[in-house]
């Protein structure tokens, strides 16, 4: 197992790090910062590695309570100092100088969607977290506050996205309708439902002015948002 990092237009090899073997599935997780900083993830290690030379900043090796990292999603804070390790079970925050982890969302039925919001390094590092439990929530990773929307869906959440261009994310449920949710407010902003079928999965134009949602029953609808 190695990380390695190519030039694109000459295809040479600049670097390689070594990963620690493991005993399971040979595979990682990796993930970046906006400040040339890679996070990589393999059962219960973990590492730091800076871009540009590929020297191990951290690393954090072996203890039992940390999670599988080769599931789920990883993801590095803009500056570095913390990561977020989703699945369908839980929403797990670390801190990388601590070594430990200081916050968790979880979802005993394991029907956790999440979506880090794109954007400037103030928004990038906030996620959208939808439950089973119809609602959808804001974590920041800096801070660890949590904001719960003003409204839900009556059926567990499938799917969530994020418009690069507005301040809305929007939602999918089993509860045959689409949400539109205002970032700034907190607020539900639009509800869409035309097709009496579960909404399994949702996607945004990067322009926020379109929405398509994939349908149970293998139809696909186009919505223009107000």
């Amino acid at each position: 197992m190695a990380l390695r990092a190519v030039d694109i237009p000459s295809g040479k090899e600049r670097w390689t790090v070594r990963l620690p073997k493991n005993t399971g599935n040979r595979s990682a997780q990796v993930a970046a910062s906006k400040n040339d900083k890679l996070l990589v993830g393999q059962d219960g290690v973990w590492q730091v590695v800076e871009f540009q030379t590929g020297s191990v900043e951290k690393m954090y090796d072996g203890e039992t309570s940390l999670e599988d990292l080769r599931e789920g999603s990883l993801h590095l804070c803009h500056d570095s100092k913390r990561f977020v390790h989703a699945n369908r079970e839980f929403v797990s925050v670390w801190d990388i100088e601590a070594r430990k982890k200081v916050y968790t969302l979880t979802d005993k039925r394991g029907e956790i969607k999440s979506k880090f919001l794109p954007g400037d390094d103030r928004n990038s590092d906030v996620i959208a977290v939808g439950t089973g439990d119809g609602l959808l929530r804001l974590l920041n990773i800096n801070t660890l506050k949590l904001v719960e929307f003003g409204d839900r869906h009556e059926a567990a959440i499938t799917a969530v996205d994020a418009s690069e261009s507005k301040r809305i994310a929007v939602t999918a449920s089993l509860d045959h309708r689409i949400k539109v949710w205002n970032l700034e407010t907190s607020q539900l902003a639009e509800t869409l439902i035309e097709d009496r079928s579960s909404v399994m999965s949702v996607a945004i134009s990067s322009d926020g002015k379109r929405i398509a949602g994939r349908y149970e029953n293998d139809s696909i609808r186009i919505w223009n948002l107000k």
